[in-house]
């Protein structure tokens, strides 16, 4: 099996060994795992609890009715095992794990920062970051393929934003689309675009109440640590749009399906 199967998380990087050869291929096909040489930030073991038996003085993870264990050994590997059944498959269960993961780690001092992951499309055109997002079907595949070839797609599913001392940077989430391919790209971002498709194009920029909600359906966020409520998800989502909404503008984008959109948003400086 392979030993170092890195994945890129933003600005970290994610080193991940598998106890079980079957989880590791399944996980192959559903992730884009990275080519890169750099060192990486942690190391996961990802596999089996051996007859459900639990390891001592481990850590216990919630995900929708299982209990997952978790430790780090002598090694500083970070161990997550789960219970062997066929509730979910085991890619979900490594994505939520790598999610709750994602946030867990980057608290500093015990805070959080304001990298969140984001349930949208990211492309890069003329050198700038834009994120386009929305209610499911609005658009994010269909906005992705319009732009292509002039943009460069770097999902139209995830998207990893990453806060760096008051700008932001996106980047391509985990999870392998039709149209994607693996692209270790981090591009500054311009603009966020909700995404509404009409007769007509149209662009209107959002602010308070109305941007807060738009933006925290798609937010993508994981705690499975035990004590953990839905007040705290709410808190958190809230933290992350308060913070980006002060730096990069929001805006509601009524589209045609045809690539003239571009006009609307060149129109107001992007």
């Amino acid at each position: 099996m392979d030993n170092n199967l890195n994945l890129v998380f933003g600005k970290k990087c994610f080193s991940l060994s598998f106890l079980d050869r079957e989880m590791e291929e399944a996980m192959k096909g559903c992730i884009y795992l990275s080519k890169t040489t750099r060192k990486h930030d942690y190391l996961f073991k990802i596999g089996y609890q051996n007859n459900g038996d639990i390891v001592k003085d481990c850590e216990f993870l919630y995900f929708k009715g299982e209990k997952w264990c978790s430790y780090i050994s002598k090694d500083d590997e970070i161990q997550i095992l789960f219970p062997k059944n066929n509730t979910f498959s085991n890619p979900i269960r490594i994505l939520a794990f790598l999610y709750s993961a994602f946030y867990k780690l980057g608290h500093i001092d015990g805070r959080g920062n304001n990298s969140f992951l984001i349930h949208a499309a990211g492309l890069l055109r003329q050198g700038k970051g834009f994120i386009f997002t929305g209610e499911s079907g609005a658009g994010k595949t269909t906005v992705s393929k319009l732009s292509s070839p002039e943009a460069e797609i770097l999902s139209d599913e995830s998207i990893v934003v990453s806060e760096d001392h008051g700008n932001y940077w996106i980047s391509q989430g985990p999870i392998r689309t039709e149209i994607t391919k693996l692209n270790d790209t981090m591009v500054n971002l311009c603009a966020i675009f909700i995404l509404v498709q009409d007769k007509i194009n149209s662009l209107r920029r959002l602010s308070g109440a109305e941007m807060g909600h738009k933006l925290m359906d798609n937010i993508i966020y994981l705690n499975l640590s035990a004590g953990t409520k839905r007040l705290d998800f709410f808190a958190e989502k809230l933290r992350f749009v308060n913070a980006i909404s002060n730096c990069v503008p929001v805006y509601e984008l009524r589209f045609t399906k045809d690539k003239t959109f571009w006009k609307e948003i060149e129109r107001i400086g992007l």
